[in-house]
């Protein structure tokens, strides 16, 4: 699906607001202002609105980022959109800083079919880490209940910066690509309604947040 937007739509991005979603289930943002957590005119529901067990996602530099780093357990930071049909996408364009290779892998994450509610964060998640490595998963609600999909494919591989990443899903199949090309795909069953998002998950310390996320997302029915 190819998003069209007006120039007063563009003018509003420029001016550092994000455009709402609009009636079609269509979404795209550049991330211009800076939030914390991020909420483009209350367009995202965001993790830690859940409860205590997940974290938010933020915005900064034009970037869509992680708030927190995890020392254990899988409180993910994530956000997702809301009003879309159940067959859907969503497109983002990495943000790496050059030379980031963190010793233990980070990840940031695409989400569909998600749905936030309390103390339960539900969900299909394409996971592409630092270190080259990607899957498919079913987030199943409960905080660290997850179930790794049985993905055939060459997988995501090392992402780069600029790098553009999807995820889709019609039906009871999904499909991950980079760059246009299949990576992965795989069926399941299990939801059947929900929303696209995004998430992030980083270990250590220090001023790690900045160096991963997504420069810009594109979200929509199919």
């Amino acid at each position: 699906m190819t998003l069209c937007f007006s120039d007063e739509l563009l003018k509003i991005e420029s001016a550092g607001m994000a455009p709402a979603p609009p009636e079609s289930g269509d979404y795209s943002t550049s991330f211009p202002a800076t939030e914390n957590p991020i909420s483009e005119g209350g367009a995202w529901v965001n993790g830690l609105a859940t409860g205590l067990l997940w974290n938010d996602m933020k915005t900064a530099n034009g970037n869509i980022i992680a708030t927190a780093t995890i020392p254990s357990g899988f409180a993910d930071n994530c956000a997702h959109l809301t009003g879309f049909a159940p067959d859907q996408y969503i497109e983002g364009v990495v943000h790496r800083e050059a030379g980031y290779n963190p010793t233990d892998p980070h990840e940031i994450e695409l989400l569909l079919r998600a749905q936030f509610t309390a103390n339960n964060c539900r969900c299909y998640e394409l996971l592409t880490a630092t270190d080259g490595s990607s899957a498919i998963v079913r987030w199943n609600g409960p905080a660290s209940d997850f179930t790794v999909l049985d993905a055939t494919g060459s997988g995501i591989g090392a992402i780069a910066h600029g790098d553009v990443v999807r995820l889709e899903m019609v039906g009871s199949a999904l499909k991950a690509y980079k760059n246009t090309v299949l990576a992965l795909e795989v069926t399941d069953t299990v939801f059947t309604d929900g929303n696209p998002g995004v998430g992030s998950f980083m270990r250590g310390t220090g001023n790690v947040l900045a160096n991963l996320g997504l420069q810009s997302i594109t979200a929509g029915n199919l």
